[in-house]
């Protein structure tokens, strides 16, 4: 336990100095567009860590520590960084369709809580049931929170838990590079 507590404490540092970072960055992003802030902010590899206020931000950080210290959730920062764009990829096509776009890292949290809750027991797996049914029944709640971003990382983290048997499938489909890519991010560290 003490190894995953200290393994969770780094991680949620990097996260924490990548998310403090994505400010910065996302104002430099903005200038290069021409001042353009909602396409700057909305692009993928920044939405998924600018956060909108210090509440939401401490949140997600607390969140993601927690998650962080289940042996089932062993990503390293590099893993963390891709999930999150590649959740926050999804939400920007969906917000193409007048979907409330989405920003933070809650998407990556919500994506560790489901590998917590269906993987630990029978209490945890209805905890999900009713979480996800939460987060359907929001979908068009005008509360300003995106809901797709959860339900996206709650698809994704659903998948992950049977990766090995989704490659295999996808590996008479996909190039051998791009099944091997899949493979090397949601596969947690062992």
């Amino acid at each position: 336990m003490k190894e995953n507590l200290k393994r969770s404490a780094i991680e949620t540092l990097k996260i924490f100095v990548v998310c403090l970072l994505s400010y910065p960055a996302g104002v430099i992003l903005m200038l290069l567009l021409g001042g353009d802030a909602d396409l700057a902010v909305s692009l993928p590899f920044i939405s998924g860590f600018l956060h909108h206020d210090i509440t939401h931000f401490l949140f997600n950080i607390v969140a993601l520590f927690i998650l962080l210290t289940y042996s089932g959730n062993k990503y390293n920062l590099k893993q963390i960084v891709l999930i999150t764009i590649l959740i926050q990829c999804f939400c920007f096509i969906v917000s193409f369709f007048g979907v409330l776009p989405s920003v933070g890292i809650s998407g990556l949290v919500y994506f560790l809580m489901t590998r917590y809750l269906i993987k630990y027991n029978k209490i945890t797996l209805g905890i999900f049931f009713i979480v996800t049914l939460g987060e359907v029944l929001s979908l068009n709640d005008p509360d300003g929170v995106s809901h797709w971003g959860h339900l996206i990382g709650i698809l994704f983290g659903f998948l992950s838990l049977n990766i090995n048997s989704h490659i295999q499938h996808l590996r008479n489909r996909l190039p051998h590079k791009m099944s091997q890519a899949i493979h090397s991010i949601f596969l947690p560290q062992q």
